[in-house]
């Protein structure tokens, strides 16, 4: 492990604070730098990814989810297919990206509320689920996709304008 000295965030590297409380010329000693305006940060430098033997299958993220690597049924009787789902540590170590959990969000969710289109404005800012559309998810994982392939075709094409050969 290495250690180096860094600027504190909390006070810019002026070893005093000054916030909400702090009026007029006043100002308090940094709490998380005690006045130095550095802190030491531990780190081991990195040399490689390690890998890991209890890993089956690689999600983007939980989506505030219990995942699994296995296929579960709900109570309600519900299959979720989470094989189908993410990829395998393999293949995600071999740069492939894990494919969203259909079956649990819709795009409006899992893209970080990034993919909108016309129904998503029936939420009003309310949460995903309680979208009146959730039930028919798969149409907007449909546009979404759809969405998807219009912006790397418009990136191939780009490229190509802009790498493309000019004939004399």
């Amino acid at each position: 492990m290495e250690t180096i000295k860094i600027e504190c965030e909390s006070c810019d590297g002026t070893g005093i604070y000054k916030g909400m409380c702090e009026k007029d010329g006043s100002a308090v000693v940094c709490i998380k730098c005690q006045g130095t305006g550095m802190i030491e940060f531990n780190y081991t430098p990195f040399t490689e990814r390690k890998l890991r033997t209890d890993v089956k299958r690689v999600y983007s993220n939980t989506m505030t989810y219990v995942i699994s690597d296995e296929d579960f049924t709900t109570k309600e009787g519900v299959t979720i297919h989470m094989s189908q789902f993410g990829a395998s540590y393999e293949d995600w170590l071999n740069g492939k990206k894990p494919i969203p959990i259909k079956e649990l969000v819709c795009p409006y969710y899992w893209s970080d509320q990034e993919f909108k289109w016309k129904l998503c404005n029936d939420l009003l800012g309310g949460c995903y689920y309680n979208c009146p559309h959730y039930a028919d998810k798969d149409a907007c994982w449909f546009q979404f996709e759809q969405n998807e392939k219009k912006k790397e075709l418009k990136k191939v094409q780009e490229y190509k304008r802009k790498y493309a050969k000019k004939e004399p």
